[in-house]
């Protein structure tokens, strides 16, 4: 090691070569199983002080289905509930609901320091050891200890919406058939995670047509290099596609059978009806028994059905603008600074309890207060790699137009679901941390990506110390706060 730290150099072999060797990977799996014990002993404080009534936030309408679904060959009941996590819970399952709910929970958690640990292992592999560690904590404890300790599909739905992206992406870059096939398996187990994952259809053609424009040549030099890449092939993209949706067809179909049976509706989802009412109270318990059958949807009078049109000529544009508005900059705010204030969020997070007996004085709302700041920080050190690069070795921007086209497709992803889930914000009274947080992970993974080979193929020799020093203050302050949680393992009771 010593020999190797004197070739390489400490900075190269910690944040800019994939970690190899058997020294180098025991000393990372300890470094993971000390995350493990920090995981789980503030997992036992959440599940024993907090999220203790299953009536919350769907848990009882996902035990439910579990329960319902017991038998079943396949996951494909759903109405409300989409049934994949119901379905994998069963593993589980008990006869006392109370039981039954506590280990689903604990099960919720295994799985998201399962995927913690995966992704801090890929990252390593493909990166270096210190972004492998950074995507590992942020993983684990800003995302996945976030939401685990519900019965809820969320931490199921991170991880498929994750690998989709990313998949997704990589056949843009590289048109391999592997690419395709997993895009088109974890985009089908995503969807019987939760229902989401039509808009990802739509960005994916566009991030295509973007490919094939830079390919005839009609972009400027100065932002790309004609060209998709050596390795993409439009046959290949269009086959390849293809048979990703045949997948995710063939994983959809047994659900839509249910659907046409139970709703008159191969594609029903009472969502696409809730996106087109006020609020909870008065819009979604009022038309939810109407929409569930043809004959309770055929009941409404002409332009009382929840559709598009009907909102728009009922409420016109100008509302239609104000309550999106408001929305995505409130379900944006929440994103990048949950703890809605940034100096609170960088330096202490801790909200004051209301000062019931036997309380602490203050309560943690959130397990990584900073976590969307750091990605602020992350897309500043990328950004800051690139203009180096740019103003070193001159354009074009974009080296293939394949970079050009994933990048479209990341930003036209982020702004499509924050503009979806602020139009939906008034549903949910104006929170949406279980939904927004779904983008958490694949921007961290593509932020994280982006940096390494920005740095890696830098000129400037200086830019290696910027990225370490970047790394460096994030991890830095991500372990402080995660020791600040570990010494007050306060939590608010509702969370």
């Amino acid at each position: 090691m010593n020999e190797r730290v004197r070739r390489d150099g400490l900075i190269s072999i910690l944040f800019l070569q994939p970690l190899r060797g058997t020294r180098g990977w025991t000393i990372y799996a300890l470094l993971l199983g000390l995350l493990g014990v920090v995981y789980f002993s503030l997992a036992s404080s959440l599940v024993a002080t907090t999220n203790t009534d299953l009536e919350a936030s769907d848990q009882r309408s996902n035990i439910e289905l579990a329960y319902a679904s017991a038998n079943d060959w396949f996951p494909h009941r759903s109405s409300y509930i989409e049934p994949l996590w119901p379905w994998l819970s069963r593993v589980v399952m008990d006869e006392d609901m109370g039981v039954y709910f506590t280990r689903g929970r604990w099960l919720n958690l295994v799985l998201g320091y399962a995927v913690t640990v995966l992704c801090a292992a890929l990252a390593a592999w493909w990166m270096a050891p210190v972004p492998g560690l950074v995507a590992g904590v942020l993983t684990g404890i800003g995302v996945m200890l976030q939401r685990a300790h519900f019965f809820n599909p969320e931490p199921l739905l991170y991880a498929l919406f994750t690998a989709t992206v990313i998949f997704m992406a990589l056949s843009l870059w590289r048109s391999r058939w592997v690419y395709y096939l997993a895009w088109g398996l974890f985009f089908g187990l995503a969807n019987l995670t939760k229902g989401s994952m039509g808009p990802l259809l739509v960005l994916y053609a566009g991030a295509t047509v973007v490919l094939l424009t830079i390919r005839a040549g009609w972009w400027p030099r100065w932002v790309v290099a004609a060209g998709a890449g050596e390795s993409w092939s439009l046959k290949r993209h269009v086959a390849g596609t293809a048979a990703a949706l045949l997948i995710i067809a063939g994983l959809m179909a047994p659900g839509a059978v249910y659907k046409n049976r139970v709703h008159g509706d191969p594609l029903y989802s009472p969502f696409k009806y809730y996106m087109w009412v006020e609020d909870f109270e008065n819009g979604v318990l009022v038309v939810t028994p109407r929409i569930e059958t043809a004959e309770g949807r055929a009941s409404f009078a002409p332009g009382e059905l929840p559709t598009a049109g009907n909102y728009l000529r009922k409420h016109g544009w100008e509302h239609a603008g104000e309550r999106l508005s408001r929305g995505v900059r409130e379900m944006s705010w929440r994103f990048l600074v949950p703890g809605n204030k940034a100096n609170r969020s960088l330096r202490w997070g801790m909200l004051k309890s209301s000062g019931s007996e036997n309380a602490p004085p203050y309560y943690w709302r959130f397990l990584l207060p900073a976590r969307g700041l750091y990605l602020v920080w992350l897309a500043l050190l990328v950004v800051a790699l690139l203009a180096v690069r740019c103003w070193k070795e001159g354009p074009p921007g974009f080296r293939t137009g394949a970079a050009l086209a994933v990048l479209s497709f990341a930003a036209a992803a982020v702004v499509a679901y924050m503009l979806g889930f602020g139009w939906y914000a008034p549903i949910v009274g104006w929170r949406g941390e279980r939904f927004t947080l779904m983008l958490y992970l694949p921007l961290l993974c593509g932020l994280l990506w982006s940096g390494h080979l920005l740095v890696r193929d830098a000129a400037v020799q200086a830019c290696r110390y910027v990225y370490a020093a970047g790394l460096s203050i994030l991890l830095l302050h991500a372990v402080v706060q995660i020791a600040l949680l570990v010494a007050y393992p306060y939590f608010m009771p509702g969370f």
